[in-house]
């Protein structure tokens, strides 16, 4: 448990900490490498894969908005291959909710099979917990980019933990662009 916080302590660090980097971002393309998404995949020490995370989600934010709208296909396959661990599906959410509707096509099937997953593990927190659900800012994350996907839009509610994790400050507005 201790390990899982400090993981996501250290993503949720990397993703707020890099905003005001995207002032002076990078207008290259994006490129994740299959060797990169390997890397982490394969990565058996929990902070390890942490801190790779931490490093792509640095990686990601420092390109311009519009960059990461409009990352390529083959990006977005890639970075969707890290749903497959729970721990890292609220981070992946962080970067897949930049993406315009017709890039995130490309995570529709891995989005359903996510969602089911999600909506099955919040049943059992519930469950064993007396009616409680603990973890919760996953379930959103992904219904966010669900939302996202199906309508083009950002949903400001489903959406508020990913969009608070980047800006904990206020200091960006609803498209990530200072105010």
């Amino acid at each position: 448990m201790r390990c899982a916080v400090a993981g996501l302590i250290t993503l949720t660090i990397a993703t707020v900490a890099t905003p005001a980097l995207a002032q002076n971002c990078a207008g290259t393309p994006i490129q994740v490498s299959s060797e990169r998404i390997d890397s982490i995949l394969k990565e058996r020490n929990r902070d390890q894969r942490h801190e790779r995370m931490a490093e792509l989600g640095e990686y990601w934010m420092l390109h311009c908005r519009s960059v990461r709208e409009a990352a390529d296909s083959s990006v977005v396959e890639q970075l969707s291959r890290l749903l497959a661990f729970p721990e890292t599906r609220f981070f992946v959410a962080t970067m897949l909710v930049d993406l315009d509707p017709n890039s995130l096509d490309a995570v529709r099937t891995r989005l359903e099979t996510v969602l089911a997953d999600e909506r099955a593990r919040y049943e059992r927190s519930v469950r064993a917990n007396g009616g409680l659900a603990w973890n919760l800012h996953v379930l959103p994350a992904m219904e966010c980019i669900e939302h996202k996907l199906n309508t083009g839009v950002v949903n400001q509610e489903l959406c508020e933990n990913i969009l608070g994790s980047r800006d904990p400050d206020g200091i960006y507005d609803s498209e990530g662009e200072p105010r």
